[in-house]
């Protein structure tokens, strides 16, 4: 036999043997190969070749019964192992043929004597290794690169044990001699691990698993992206902790992308096909968390995705956000659509911020308005509109700015005019065909405004002039009033000043018009108010608005006029305020109201010289004891008749006087009057003013008529004091009255009533003088008599007890003398 059939026959003895020790004995798998490394790499080897032995481990070991970590290092040592160049053809045959009887002892096997069954049983045996080989893609492809051959191997056994092994990461770790390996790193990474993730928080959760091996024998990318994206198709509440989108997309779907050379088509048509409904604001959130975890996505080696790569998701997302803003916004409640630009506004703010701002501005031509319908979003990207067109047409960068301009221009305003994404285009195609469109729209801003939101109010309107105005001076001018007109009828005067004050010199609106702005404003609510208290209601707001039209009157355009009536109205309402303290009723079973001041003190009709007067007698006649604020009433019909334009003249402090004496008198406090009375006359004489006594000579003339019903009853000395104590002093003011007049052709008779007067009082102390004697002499008598009588009954009284002991006689005398004269000389009893 010559020395090749000699090699060939106990080699082809050697892989049985060998084949027939890995299946019955698993256990000592390496020692069975480790001896046979060198020997597997002779070239005259044929059936215990190394990549023979390979597909050995590959087929008929499992890491249930193997380590996974032994399979490895077998795998590598068979991969690495060296011949021995030395080696001769006698020497070979010795090596096989010592190697096969230490096997035959070790693990004994059922002898073959017939050589050519011996030799067709390897043959048999190489066809069924390397056709399962195949099938699990190890071939020889990769024999003349060593970290290729290892790196087949290990895919080729994940994918063997895949079929009844859960844990194969736990496999493809085991081969560190391929850790610094490019194409093992980018498996692992791309596909082990991904699966792992998967396996771990969903399909191991489940009933029942699919296998491994169904996954890892995926070659389309497609498939596999289908196959791992299915946690995210059958939604499960109570994964939510362990699939939430930017966790599952960060660990599984985009390490499977980067490992398919960055392809995120997929991603792209999924979106399109599970989320194109555009209704909910879920969906944009979706989107939200997978362009963020895209753009900051890094892959095992620290490269990220380039913007060649999601571009078109991009463009999708872009589509996705224009559908919505002029298909189905309209069809979502209010709160909906907020929510969603929100959302949709915060991903374009990021897109931005990772892409980058465009080199110039962009623009785009509305042209004429066509929405036409469409079935779905599908339709939508593959035929849009051609407004739409033209966005999506541009760079990426100016496709978002436009978008992310439109959306912030409606989040700003929805909340105040229900802005989508439609109404935008609508709202631009008009600022160019009506020069007056804007106004309704600011009008309807503010409608919504209240008193907590008048900031949030003027910046949506800074938003809309800087979205739909032209900036021309006539249009700034037009909005400019409109804004001030709406702060002042939501009667925030201190904001409307404030917006007054920050206008630039270019668009200062003219005094006048703000002005007549105010004073309407004024007017309105002071003729509306419904009290007299400027501490609450319309007249607290009209006094607040006139604090802004007192600043406004201190600009020098404003004409003398407006200004003089800014001070005529500062009084009026100063009159008010003073007004509130007293009751005052004007209308029958009605609330006194400025309006009615006003009406009373303005009156053309009046038969009333001084209406003003009518004010305060009625203040007089109404409230008791007013008449003792009588210089409080004296500055109310001064500020009264200032804002009247009445003369001043006859507004003196005397006539405000001479009303309140003539209610102390209704009152009855004498003493008021009295003291008031004598200090206007010493007023006038002081001055050298007593022309004027004849304006007041009633005043004088009431004094000195004064009388009470007391005085008229039985006669009491208290009474009677108290009467001669104010006849004295009526005397003393008729008498400086009819002393410092000057008579005149019209007072002549206003004289003889002081003069008559002043004789009928000095008549009346007369009498109360006699009267007063008569009453002395009365009492006297009556003493006497009084006296007499109790003497007569205190005699009696000691007779009747003579019984009594001489002390007590004696008191009763001593007590009859102390009373009989006691009257007379001043004693007490």
């Amino acid at each position: 036999m010559s020395a090749d059939s000699e090699i060939t026959l106990m080699d082809s003895r050697l892989l049985v043997q060998v084949a027939h020790a890995i299946v019955s004995y698993p256990e000592d798998v390496s020692r069975v190969i480790t001896p046979l490394l060198s020997i597997s790499k002779n070239p005259k080897v044929i059936f215990t070749s190394s990549h023979n032995l390979l597909r050995l481990l590959l087929i008929h070991t499992s890491p249930i019964a193997v380590p996974s970590a032994e399979v490895a290092r077998l795998s590598s040592a068979l991969v690495h192992a060296e011949p021995d160049p030395e080696l001769s053809e006698s020497d070979l045959i010795e090596d096989l043929e010592n190697l096969s009887i230490w096997l035959s002892k070790e693990f004994p096997l059922l002898s073959v004597d017939q050589e050519e069954a011996l030799v067709q049983t390897a043959r048999d045996l190489l066809v069924s290794l390397a056709t399962k080989a195949n099938l699990l893609s190890f071939n020889n492809d990769h024999l003349a690169d060593p970290k290729a051959l290892l790196f087949a191997f290990a895919e080729a056994k994940c994918l063997q044990s895949g079929s009844y092994f859960d844990n194969v990461t736990e496999l493809a770790e085991s081969f560190d001699d391929l850790a610094q390996y490019g194409p093992f790193e980018a498996w692992y990474h791309g596909l082990i691990l991904p699966y792992n993730y998967y396996y771990q928080n969903y399909a191991s959760l489940g009933d029942s698993a699919a296998p491994q091996q169904q996954y890892l024998a995926l070659k389309d990318y497609e498939k596999q992206f289908s196959y791992l994206i299915r946690p995210l198709k059958t939604y499960n509440e109570s994964l939510v902790s362990k699939l939430l989108p930017r966790a599952y997309f960060s660990h599984v779907i985009l390490p499977l992308a980067s490992y398919n050379q960055n392809n995120l088509g997929p991603i792209s048509v999924w979106m399109f096909e599970q989320h194109s409904g555009c209704t909910n604001i879920t969906e944009f959130q979706l989107w939200d968390e997978l362009l963020r975890t895209i753009l900051s996505f890094h892959n095992h080696k620290g490269n990220r995705f380039a913007e060649t790569d999601y571009e078109g998701l991009i463009r999708h997302f872009i589509f996705a956000c224009l559908y919505f803003g002029l298909y189905k916004s309209e069809k979502s409640s209010s709160f909906a659509q907020a929510n969603i630009q929100i959302q949709i506004r915060d991903t374009l703010q990021y897109l931005v911020e990772m892409i980058g701002e465009p080199d110039s501005q962009p623009t785009f031509d509305l042209g004429t308005l066509d929405f036409p319908e469409y079935e779905s979003l599908v339709h939508f990207a593959t035929e849009p509109p051609s407004l739409v067109k033209q966005i999506t047409d541009m760079s990426l960068e100016k496709s978002i700015n436009i978008l992310l301009q439109i959306y912030s221009t409606c989040c700003a305003l929805h909340s105040m005019n229900d802005l989508t994404v439609k109404k935008y285009f609508e709202l631009k195609s008009q600022s160019t065909a009506h020069p007056h469109w804007f106004h309704k729209e600011v009008m309807k801003i503010f409608s919504r405004a209240g008193p907590q939101n008048f900031g949030q109010t003027l910046s949506a309107l800074t938003v809309f002039s800087d979205s739909f105005l032209s900036q021309s001076s006539e249009t700034a001018s037009q909005l400019d009033q409109l804004v001030f007109e709406n702060l002042l009828q939501h009667e925030n005067f201190d904001q409307a000043m404030s917006y007054l004050n920050e206008l630039t010199s270019e668009r200062k609106l003219p005094t006048q018009t703000a002005y007549e702005a105010v004073s309407r404003k004024f007017w309105d609510l002071f003729e509306n108010a419904s009290n007299l208290d400027d501490r609450i209601g319309k007249l607290k707001l009209a006094t607040n608005c006139l604090d802004l039209l007192d600043t406004i009157s201190k600009e020098s355009a404003l004409t003398k006029e407006h200004r003089m009536s800014v001070v005529k109205i500062k009084h009026l309402l100063k009159a008010l305020h003073s007004l509130k303290n007293f009751k005052l009723v004007l209308v029958r079973n009605q609330p006194v109201t400025p309006k009615q001041i006003l009406d009373r003190v303005t009156c053309a009709g009046s038969e009333e010289k001084y209406p003003q007067f009518t004010i305060i007698s009625l203040v007089l006649e109404q409230n008791p004891k007013s008449y003792l604020a009588h210089e409080r009433l004296y500055k109310i019909v001064n500020d009264l008749a200032i804002y009247a334009d009445l003369d001043l003249s006859v507004v003196s402090f005397p006539r405000i006087q001479s009303a309140c004496v003539e209610s102390a008198l209704i009152d009855g406090n004498f003493d008021f009057a009295y003291k008031q009375t004598k200090a206007l006359i010493t007023y006038y004489v002081d001055t050298q003013n007593t022309e004027t006594f004849n304006d007041v000579w009633l005043m004088f003339y009431q004094v000195g008529k004064y009388i009470l019903l007391d005085w008229f009853g039985d006669y009491d000395a208290e009474v009677q004091e108290e009467k001669i104590r104010v006849l004295v002093k009526q005397r003393e003011i008729l008498l400086l009255a009819i002393k410092h007049s000057r008579p005149n052709a019209f007072t002549t008779d206003n004289s003889r009533l002081l003069i008559g007067q002043f004789r009928h009082v000095n008549l009346e102390i007369k009498k109360w003088h006699e009267e007063a004697d008569l009453h002395r002499s009365g009492e006297v008598q009556d003493a006497v008599q009084s006296t007499q009588q109790q003497i007569q009954e205190n005699i009696t009284g000691i007779l009747n007890e003579a019984s009594h002991s001489q002390k007590q006689a004696s008191e009763k005398i001593s007590n009859l003398f102390v009373s009989g004269l006691g009257w007379a000389i001043g004693a007490k009893r």
